[in-house]
């Protein structure tokens, strides 16, 4: 199932069958986002949320859990 939602004009993916590893995804370049979306959600069976910032990437690691997190190291608002 995958959602597209938004918190304060962050977009949010999230790719996540039942029952997988899940893998947040701090990142703000796209096209990345995008090749992991397809290749960790859609293809490879991963649950996969994707934060475009900092922030809310701290805020999603702190309420939801994942197995696995990968962090770019200059972000918006807040660093990896």
């Amino acid at each position: 199932m995958l959602q597209v939602g938004g918190v304060d004009g962050n977009t949010m993916l999230t790719n996540q069958p039942d029952s997988t590893m899940r893998v947040l995804i701090v990142d703000d370049d796209e096209e990345f986002e995008r090749l992991v979306d397809e290749n960790l959600g859609a293809e490879g069976g991963f649950g996969v949320t994707i934060r475009h910032d900092g922030r809310s990437g701290v805020d999603a690691a702190v309420n939801d859990a994942f197995d696995e997190s990968v962090l770019d190291l200059v972000l918006p608002q807040l660093n990896g």
